[in-house]
C-alpha cells in the first residue's frame, strides 16, 4: 500500500515504510533508505528518525556527525512551522513535539553532549517542550511507569536547568525565539532581578 503511495506523490510513505522496517522488521539498513527518500523529497520526520538512528550508540549505523545534520534540518524545519498559524497544531497533533522530546530522550540515555545550536532551539521552544513532557509522563505512567519516572527524573530537570543557564548568561530582556519562562520566578528569587518578564 505504502509503496503504490509513495509512487503516486505521498512522501509520508516514505516515513510510514521506514518505520515499518525499522520498528516492525527490526531492519536498520531499509528503514534507512526510506527515511532518506522521505527526507529528500521534504517530508521533515524523516529527518527526525534519521537522527534517532544515528544517534545510538548500540547500533551500527551510529554516527554522531550524520545525527547532528539530521536533528539540524529538523529543528530549521520547526523554527519555519514556528512561524505559521499552524504550528500549535502541529507540533501536539502530528507529533512534532514528541519528536523534540525523544531528541532529549535520546541525548540523556546515551549521555551524548548536545551541540551548542541544538540548546539553543531546545531553549526558544521550552515551554512547548515542558507541555508536552507533561502530558507524556501522564500518559506513561500506569502503562511504562519506568519511562515516566525517567522523564520525570531527568528530562523535567534537563529542561529547568536549561531555562536557567539561558536566563543567567543572557538575561531576561534578550528574547530568544519563542521562549516562554516555566521557572523563572525562582530564578529571579535567586539572581536579584526585578525586570518584567517578556
Amino acid at each position: 500500500y505504502f509503496e503504490k503511495s509513495a509512487a503516486l506523490g505521498n512522501v509520508e510513505a516514505y516515513y510510514r515504510m521506514g518505520w515499518a522496517w525499522f520498528y516492525e522488521k527490526g531492519n536498520e539498513y531499509k528503514a534507512l533508505q526510506y527515511y532518506h527518500e522521505g527526507a529528500k523529497k521534504g517530508y521533515a520526520r524523516c529527518y527526525a528518525e534519521l537522527g534517532r538512528i544515528y544517534l545510538n550508540k548500540d547500533s551500527k549505523q551510529y554516527n554522531r556527525r550524520n545525527a547532528d545534520l539530521a536533528w539540524s534540518k529538523y529543528f530549521e524545519f520547526i523554527d519555519e512551522l514556528a512561524k505559521t498559524d499552524n504550528f500549535y497544531w502541529e507540533w501536539d497533533i502530528t507529533g512534532y513535539g514528541e519528536d523534540v522530546i525523544t531528541f532529549i530522550f535520546n541525548m540523556l540515555m546515551q549521555c551524548e553532549s548536545i551541540n551548542p545550536k541544538h540548546e539553543e532551539f531546545l531553549y526558544k521552544y521550552v515551554r512547548d517542550i515542558y507541555r508536552v513532557t507533561r502530558d507524556k509522563i501522564e500518559k506513561l505512567r500506569e502503562e511504562y511507569p519506568s519511562v515516566s519516572k525517567f522523564y520525570e527524573d531527568k528530562i523535567i530537570p534537563f529542561l529547568q536547568g536549561l531555562e536557567e543557564k539561558y536566563l543567567l548568561t543572557h538575561g531576561e530582556g534578550e528574547e530568544l525565539g519563542r521562549n516562554c519562562k516555566i521557572q523563572s520566578d525562582s530564578i529571579k528569587r535567586r539572581s536579584g532581578s526585578t525586570q518584567k518578564g517578556y
